[in-house]
């Protein structure tokens, strides 16, 4: 039963919106991709009712050990699983694909869909690409509607304005943010201050209790239900937890027990449960967040207040150690990192900002950060933008709410970046987005203008510079509209087209028409010109379908004033007016859509005359068309203006040819009643020229039915005057005697034909009396073959067999009777395996085929019919039979498949028989090897089988090879397969002729050596692929998007295979431009750039690591230059992805036990727990009153790095040992090495092991220490989790730096900074550089 409350969605796939039962009818997999708090839950709800299954939580289904479902399975939360470990998303397909559904639909966070990745997992794992939807944002009606559910005595035009006074109106297409911003509205009596205000509120008024029924003895005040509720929201976030149980009993990780997470008693905990902070989850006993949004405003207030507060022990880097493990901020995290950013004080933002500068300006209210914060922001966003040009990448979508951001310091800073970017990375859209509506569009006016008429710039960029230019009210449009004008490009005049449209009011009228002009080059013979994008003059369809009938009018006067062909050629050949004739044809359209009438024939005749349409238009494509057929007397008027200039038949003839086939405007096509219009008007007004070319004689094909109107009319009208009679019978005449001339070559045809056909028919329907008794019995081959052949075709053919057997049910009473005979008398098995591969064939499988369905038809099995013909019947199993419908052919097959293979055994002993003898023979180019992918009864044994004959038999045909490697890769048992591709390929090489080789041995070679590239490291192979240029659209047809691997499952391809294709083919096929359509037909150019344009984008498949070093190789290389913008995006993922791949949340128990009591929570915690009390140490040092940095000299001279390093101990001990870290100098590691000393603690139960290696400035392996010694001697201890410090000791500019005495060097600063440089990019954040200032 539907929901009354229930409002129903719109979403968009691609350009395009559908409904919601839309969505359901495509049997596609659906994934339903949307932001926080858009709805997708609801929708999800929704459609479980609606199918009448029931809504899975991903993060409740991955952990369930049995799980059933029906034909569709609906998960909801897949963004919430990737918080546990990042296979977790894997683990899940794989787990859905065990379940088997035949449909899935999922919904997911947008910023947390890899569509390139996931999109192709699902396509492997399932069987089918996925489709993507985008859960539409609540529009206007919807938005009504939910506010005023929500609050019926409410006016929701108030609440809007005022909403959009602050610019939160941005915000309310989400219903979450709606419900919450309407919240603090009502409880601040209609009044917003800032959207961290509008949180604030909302999270008190969710606090109080509204119930009065309720008594409030002994419940919490709202001020403490907000404070406990942020810290369980706090506790749940950092661990990664869905929500809170009730009772100890049920708790697990995604769900702790309440009590675990609070120190207050279990009543006071149960009152926070109970406020609108939370709601129920799917399980009883269950609870979580009302909404991520409101949890990670919570869960930040409590942090900072606790960070910003000096005598708590809880200290930033060690929130921002589990927020960002390693500085990769968790996905999961964003919004906390970001309210946080506004929470903590101003000296503290910083190293918030510094880990992710886009999630703290897309998520909280950054407008609540002092100037210099928003400024650092904007500062590090640019950062960010040369590291990863596309930071936006996952969530463009995103609108901002940039009220009160803005200053005259961000001003300057955003000024600046926009005159240095260059249009192509995300940055300057973001910022585009951001100064759009935020009242600081004049103060940037020359920027923005700038940018509108920048050539260089991409599209999107103009088109938000401009609506930036919109929001100044004094700006002149015209001068921006006459300057795109005359650039003329594409973008320019689509630009110029969004400006007619949101003013036509102001705008010239020769200043359209100008616009118009600029627009015919845009079209290109009969579709657009070749450098547009598909769709690219959808703006001239919209911009025309604005313009008022005056408008129109006038162009139509303008544009088609002294229009003529220029190029002199037929009019089926010109295409000189192919745009013009397309831009008048819109613009008919809106003619007829905004003129009342009455029309003039003369003028639209002035208008249309001269055009050349090249393709025509039904009536339901053009409003014109529809117009002008609809109106006859109007057509007609117009077609008679054109027929009456003409004198002569045979120009009354090409006229007629142009309204009837030619390039005319469809709307005047001559109708068979606008012909007889014609001939009246000829004759009335003595047009005999006319008349003539409108006279039709008798059509032999078609007036036996009913006689013509036309030739009655026109009989009539011959009469009424003696021209036209002459005319009618000179017309007549010809007409009979070309009659005759036809008759008789035809007959001629047909009675030598029919001869023959009667001769054989006599034949054999003697023979049939003849043999009568035989065929009856089924012992007549001949009649056999013929029967079987009609038998299994969908009907009868009436001049077939029917003709000589009488009725259908003799010819199915001898198949029945024929089957003892096909018993005596058929080949074996054997037999017909043989002379498959001598290439020879045996029509009796077909008669056996249809001899054993006839029985199946009478008798539903196949109990009575030897095996030894079943078998035989089966080798016909691959040919489309009409005469079965797919159940019946379904039960039948599976009739044979029953009775021939009851164990495994028999399923090899047939294919040893039938099948292998043809792989062994060299004569045949193509074998039966293919049943092992559309039978499914081979299915169990499929890839076993490939893998053996691909061993066995060498040198089978190519084609089947392809199919059996296909087969066998389906096993993944890539390791079996690379061996024998190998030995393949080792062939190859060997039997390599000296000379020219071989058709044969080149296709042997090609084909080998690709496979040995995909399932092997092909490093003898591909030295010869990659000679050859044309070798790419081999690669090209296996691993192109739309080719994908075909039936079979290839390994993905590796970012060093993904390398070596684009170094050895970059420079065989150059850059070209590629239009968005394309297929089979494309130029070969195209469509190799194609391939090598979407590897860039296939390399985040691979393993994080792996990506790294080749991205950085692409990255050297200027031959890549086109693609560095994307290879920086990937190297920034790869290295955030690197340094999560071993992180867990922590538990919820070690949370707690960070922020209830200080203990180290992960080995990320614990590195900045050293640092800190490093730094603390240094601080120490140098500034206590007692001097304690003369420990670290000894006679006036600096001490040994080992004697420093004990100084440092002795100071670090006792602090760490506090929070139950033991200190250790000189600690054993693995493969006996020693490092200078570690940190030690044991986090949920399992002893954590943190490096620490010292050097002194000095040492001459100061810069490479780091990864020779830390990270490759000491880290990989099984403690030791891969990560440490790299401790080194400053004394001075005095002392030598890494052996050397001069140096550019003069600070610890400057050590620390030069030191990381020399760090690998794939250890950056694994290894935190401290360099402590001993100096004095």
């Amino acid at each position: 039963m539907q929901d009354t409350h229930y409002i129903q969605r719109k979403l968009t796939v691609e350009d395009r919106s559908i409904c919601e039962s839309e969505a359901l009818q495509d049997e596609r997999h659906l994934v339903v991709l949307a932001e926080p708090g858009a709805g997708k839950t609801e929708l999800l709800k929704n459609f479980a009712r609606i199918l009448g299954v029931t809504r899975q939580r991903a993060s409740t289904f991955r952990l369930q050990s049995t799980t059933q479902c029906g034909e569709t399975l609906v998960v909801d939360g897949f963004d919430e699983v990737a918080k546990l470990d990042q296979s977790a998303f894997d683990s899940l397909i794989g787990k859905i694909a065990n379940v088997g559904p035949k449909r899935v639909i999922i919904a997911s966070r947008s910023s947390e869909w890899d569509s390139a990745r996931y999109d192709r997992l699902i396509s492997d794992t399932l069987g089918s690409k996925p489709l993507l939807v985008r859960l539409k944002a609540f529009e206007e009606p919807e938005q009504k509607q939910l506010y005023e559910g929500l609050y019926p005595l409410r006016h929701f035009s108030e609440f809007q304005s005022a909403a959009s006074e602050f610019g939160l109106h941005v915000l309310l297409g989400n219903p979450q943010m709606l419900e919450i911003i309407a919240l603090a509205y009502e409880a601040n009596d209609g009044g917003f201050r800032s959207k961290g205000q509008v949180f604030s509120d909302a999270f008190a008024e969710m606090c109080r209790e509204h119930n009065p029924d309720i008594p409030a003895k002994d419940r919490l005040s709202s001020a403490k239900i907000s404070a406990l509720g942020s810290e369980i929201f706090a506790k749940l976030l950092l661990a990664g937890a869905t929500g809170v149980k009730d009772t100890e009993l049920s708790s697990d990780r995604n769900f702790p027990f309440l009590g675990d997470l609070t120190e207050v008693t279990s009543s006071s905990s149960r009152q926070v449960i109970d406020t609108k902070l939370f709601k129920p989850s799917d399980e009883a006993g269950s609870h979580e967040p009302v909404h991520r949004i409101v949890a990670e405003f919570g869960a930040a207030r409590y942090l900072a207040k606790r960070v910003n507060t000096e005598t708590d022990e809880l200290t930033l880097s060690r929130v921002l150690s589990v927020i960002a493990p390693s500085g990769a901020l968790r996905d999961d995290l964003r919004g906390l990192l970001a309210w946080l950013t506004t929470e903590v004080g101003r000296h503290t933002q910083r190293p918030c900002i510094d880990i992710n500068p886009y999630a703290v300006l897309s998520n909280g209210d950054p407008s609540q950060l002092p100037d210099a914060s928003k400024i650092y922001l904007i500062e590090q966003l640019l950062k960010l933008s040369a590291s990863d040009p596309y930071f936006r990448r996952a969530d463009r979508w995103r609108n901002f709410n940039t009220k009160g951001f803005f200053t005259v310091g961000v001003v300057e800073a955003v000024r600046r970046i926009l005159d240095r970017t260059d249009g192509k990375t995300d940055l300057r859209d973001l910022l585009l987005e951001l100064v759009e509506k935020s009242g600081e569009e004049s103060a940037l006016e020359p920027e923005l203008a700038r940018i509108l008429h920048s050539k260089e710039a991409d599209f999107s960029a103009r088109l938000r510079a401009m609506n930036c230019l919109f929001g100044i009210a004094e700006r002149d449009k015209s001068e921006d509209v006459t300057r795109l004008i005359d650039e003329g490009s594409h973008d320019a005049l689509r630009l110029a087209a969004e400006i007619f449209l949101s003013d036509l009011s102001t705008q010239s009228r020769d200043l359209l028409l100008a616009m118009f002009r600029a627009c015919i080059p845009l079209y290109k013979d009969d579709d657009l010109a070749l450098d547009q994008p598909a769709g690219s003059t959808y703006f001239i369809s919209s911009l025309i379908s604005e313009l008022s009938n005056r408008h129109v009018t006038f162009l139509l006067t303008e544009l088609t004033k002294g229009l003529r062909c220029t190029c002199g050629k037929k009019s089926y050949e010109c295409r000189c007016r192919v745009g013009i004739s397309k831009i008048v044809g819109k613009l008919l359209d809106r003619y007829f859509d905004t003129a009342l009438g009455p029309h003039s024939p003369i003028q639209l005749w002035q208008w249309i005359e001269a055009l050349n349409f090249r393709n025509a238009k039904s009536d339901r494509e053009s409003q014109s068309v529809k117009a002008l057929q609809d109106d006859h007397a109007l057509r007609r008027a117009i077609q008679l203006l054109s027929f009456e200039r003409v004198i002569a038949e045979e120009e009354y003839w090409e006229e007629f040819v142009r309204f009837r086939h030619g390039e005319m405007h469809s709307g005047l096509f001559l109708t068979g009643e606008d012909e007889t219009w014609m001939l009246e008007y000829a004759a009335q007004s003595g047009r005999t020229a006319m008349f003539a070319a409108f006279y039709r004689t008798h059509n032999w094909h078609t007036e036996y039915v009913s006689p013509s109107v036309h030739r009655v009319t026109q009989r009539a009208l011959s009469r009424s005057a003696p021209e036209l009679l002459s005319i009618a019978a000179l017309k007549e005449r010809r007409s009979r005697r070309g009659r005759i001339e036809f008759r008789e070559r035809r007959y001629r045809y047909q009675s030598k034909h029919r001869k023959r056909r009667d001769r054989i028919d006599r034949a054999n329907a003697a023979h049939f009396e003849q043999h009568r008794g035989q065929i009856e019995k089924g012992r007549n081959w001949h009649w056999l073959r013929r029967f079987a052949r009609e038998y299994l075709q969908e009907k009868y053919d009436p001049d077939g067999v029917i003709k000589f057997a009488g009725d259908a049910s003799l010819v199915e009473n001898s198949l029945r009777s024929s089957i003892p005979f096909l018993a005596e008398n058929a080949p074996t098995l054997d037999d017909v395996g043989k002379a498959r591969a001598e290439g020879k064939g045996y029509h009796l499988p077909e008669v056996a085929y249809a001899a054993i369905l006839a029985n199946f038809r009478e008798r539903g099995s196949l109990d009575d019919v030897p095996r030894s013909l079943i078998a035989l019947a089966k080798t016909d199993i691959n040919v489309h039979h009409s005469g079965l419908s797919d159940d019946e052919r379904k039960a039948f097959h599976a009739e044979i498949d029953r009775r021939l293979f009851p164990t495994e055994r028999e399923l090899i002993d047939y294919l040893k028989r039938y099948v292998e003898p043809q792989l062994r023979s060299d004569t045949v180019s193509h074998t039966s090897a293919s049943i092992l992918c559309y039978d499914k009864a081979f299915a169990g044994i499929a890839e076993e089988t490939a893998l053996r004959w691909l061993a066995e038999f060498p040198h089978m045909p190519l084609s089947s090879a392809d199919i059996l490697v296909d087969v066998a890769s389906r096993s993944k048992r890539y390791g079996e397969l690379c061996a024998i591709i190998s030995k393949q390929c080792e062939e190859v090489h060997r039997s390599w002729p000296y000379g020219p080789p071989e058709k044969l041995q080149m296709e042997r070679r090609d084909f080998w050596f690709l496979r040995s590239f995909a399932f092997c490291d092909a490093d003898d192979e591909w030295p010869t692929l990659k000679q050859f240029a044309n070798n790419i659209f081999a690669f090209s047809n296996r691993y192109d998007s739309l080719a994908g691997s075909r039936d079979g499952v290839w390994p993905t391809l590796t970012a060093r295979k993904i390398f070596l294709l684009l170094d050895a083919f970059v420079d065989k096929w150059p850059p070209v431009p590629l239009p968005s359509s394309w297929g089979t037909g494309s130029p070969r150019g195209e469509t190799a750039y194609r391939f090598l344009n979407s590897l860039i984008w296939r390399i985040s498949d691979d393993d994080p690591a792996n990506q790294i070093e080749y991205l950085e190789k692409l990255l050297a290389d200027p031959r890549f230059e086109e693609w560095h913008d994307g290879c920086r995006h990937f190297l920034t993922e790869a290295k955030r992805k690197n340094l999560l791949r071993n992180f867990s949340a922590p538990s919820p128990g070690a949370v707690c036990g960070l922020l209830d009591s200080s203990r180290v929570s992960t080995v990320e915690d614990l590195r900045a727990l050293v640092v800190e009390e490093l730094r603390a140490a240094e601080r120490w040092f140098r500034e206590s009153e007692t001097d304690p940095i003369d420990a670290f000299y000894a006679g006036g001279k600096r001490v040994s790095e080992n004697t420093a390093r004990n100084r440092i101990v002795e100071r670090l001990d006792p602090k760490l040992q506090s929070f139950d870290v033991i200190v250790s100098i000189e600690s054993a590691m693995a493969r006996q090495n020693r490092c200078d000393f570690t940190a030690v603690s044991s986090i949920e139960g399992r002893r954590t092991c943190l490096v620490v290696e010292v050097k002194g400035q000095w040492h001459r392996e100061l810069f490479t220490a780091a990864s020779a010694q830390l990270f490759e001697r000491y880290s990989h201890h099984p403690d030791a989790a891969g990560q440490g410090i790299y401790l080194a000791l400053w004394f001075g500019p005095h002392e030598k730096i890494a052996g050397r005495a001069k140096s550019d060097i003069c600070t610890a600063a400057q050590l620390e900074e030069a030191i990381r440089a020399e760090l690998p990019a794939s250890l950056l954040g694994a290894i935190d550089i401290v360099v402590l200032d001993l100096s004095r």
